[in-house]
């Protein structure tokens, strides 16, 4: 039985990814289909996460050359993978959508901050929103040198279509999944029971570029477990007056990906734009 309920699940998840890509066919990157299709799905993503000193409440980390600050409360579970889809995949870049020299880049959920890290390496700039305030003031902690010397900033906000007050879902076991749509959590059937809810800030990108609060922004990289598009949709002004290149995460909701190639396809700017899948589903949408 449970070899005939593993074989119907490959069956299925192919079949489904198929009749997805059929119906964004003309956005749609067919090699990444058929890779994930015929992928065995074992790829090894494993680095180790090491604490090398610890101070306040926080803990310095060090996963291969990279270090970085997290909340001594909250579980490193993870990071490893996040490592690897930046550092190594390098899943936030696709054909010219990528990171250049000089580049205003918003990292919209930073989390640890390796996207951050990725694209000030790159010599890109970079503004992270966080709003789990123990994770921005942790990459406060990780961005300093480039925070001084005026080439990063961290703003203690999610980011959605409205100033608001919103409560998050904050899951300190794995906080890679912290949201504020309660839809997401239901859909990926995660645990609300052990996760604690707090009041954080939101604002849009919009609202910070009418207040002068914004650079000429050429990137964003929006990875917000469930809240892309509320951003998008806040970041009307900007995106036309940018034509930023866009890295939009599309697997968080069931239908995140007809609804956000909506979004942007109604800003009428002319993108360039793939789909593309990893790990059974469409994971990213690229614009330029």
């Amino acid at each position: 039985m449970g070899l005939i309920s593993s074989l119907a699940h490959k069956v299925s998840w192919r079949l489904g990814l198929l009749r997805k890509a059929f119906l964004m066919r003309e956005c749609v990157d067919w090699g990444s289909v058929f890779k994930d299709i015929i992928s065995s799905h074992r790829d090894s993503h494993f680095f180790p996460i090491n604490l090398i000193e610890s101070k306040e409440g926080f803990g310095l980390y060090q996963v291969e050359d990279k270090r970085f600050w997290f909340p001594l409360n909250f579980d490193t579970r993870g990071l490893d993978l996040a490592y690897w889809e930046i550092f190594v995949d390098k899943c936030y870049e696709y054909g010219a959508c990528r990171i250049r020299p000089g580049d205003w880049v918003i990292d919209a959920g930073a989390c640890e901050g390796f996207f951050s890290l990725y694209a000030l390496e790159r010599g890109a700039n970079v503004i992270a929103f966080e709003p789990i305030p123990e994770l921005a003031k942790a990459l406060e902690l990780t961005l300093q040198d480039y925070i001084n010397a005026g080439r990063a900033k961290v703003l203690p906000y999610g980011l959605g279509k409205d100033d608001e007050e919103k409560e998050m879902l904050i899951f300190e076991d794995f906080v890679g999944s912290s949201t504020f749509s309660m839809e997401k959590a239901t859909h990926w059937a995660l645990d609300t029971s052990s996760c604690r809810r707090g009041s954080v800030k939101v604002t849009s990108l919009d609202r910070l570029l009418k207040d002068g609060l914004l650079p000429p922004v050429s990137f964003i990289k929006a990875d917000v477990e469930g809240y892309e598009r509320e951003l998008l949709l806040g970041a009307r002004d900007l995106i036309s007056k940018y034509r930023p290149r866009l890295s939009i995460c599309t697997y968080h909701l069931p239908d995140d990906l007809i609804e956000i190639l909506k979004i942007v396809k109604e800003f009428g700017l002319d993108y360039s734009i793939k789909l593309v899948t990893k790990d059974e589903t469409f994971k990213l949408m690229y614009a330029w």
